[in-house]
């Protein structure tokens, strides 16, 4: 496992979270044309609550306009995907199976408690963001887990099958990668 990935997993800075959740708002509010929450001056738990409402707001909103949607979804995960491609290489991420790692720890920095074997299943078990979804808003912010999955694996598609948001006691998803996939392996 790459050695920064496994450092991820024991400590990572209030600070680098910080930014990375700047960052990951950042790439949020510029799919839906709104300004990002301001954050300034709370905690880095705090700060995650405000996106959830910020995301779960402007989700809601663009679900009253349902042929919009899909070109949401595309800028979600098209944001999403280079930043999953940006962590790739700082966290040296070579094979599938760090990518699956790597998607853990990092999910974890933002509550959600998840198991990934890449390629193939994922299973995410708690999910901070559940408590603010509808199962709409799910479908609608999953998007952004899609680009994150493919920017780490160079590739390839996060499909759901099951989510919390709909009743369901776990989230459950598969990591499908194009044929013609090439990087990590």
């Amino acid at each position: 496992m790459s050695p920064i990935v496994r450092a991820l997993g024991l400590y990572v800075p209030a600070a680098v979270k910080r930014r990375g959740l700047e960052r990951l708002s950042r790439i949020t509010a510029e799919a839906f044309a709104a300004e990002a929450p301001s954050t300034r001056g709370l905690s880095y738990e705090r700060a995650l609550e405000e996106y959830a409402l910020f995301t779960s707001r402007e989700a809601a909103k663009a679900l009253q306009h349902p042929d919009c949607l899909p070109a949401l979804q595309a800028r979600l995960r098209e944001g999403a995907e280079d930043l999953g491609a940006e962590l790739r290489r700082a966290l040296r991420v070579r094979t599938l199976p760090q990518a699956g790692r790597a998607f853990e720890l990092l999910y974890r920095l933002i509550g959600i408690e998840i198991s990934a074997h890449f390629p193939g299943e994922v299973t995410v078990n708690r999910c901070m963001f559940s408590r603010y979804y509808t199962a709409d808003v799910c479908r609608v912010i999953s998007a952004l887990d899609d680009g994150v999955a493919a920017g780490l694996c160079c590739g390839g598609r996060l499909v759901f099958e099951r989510r919390i948001t709909e009743g369901s006691p776990v989230c459950r998803a598969h990591l499908l990668l194009d044929t013609g996939v090439a990087g990590a392996t």
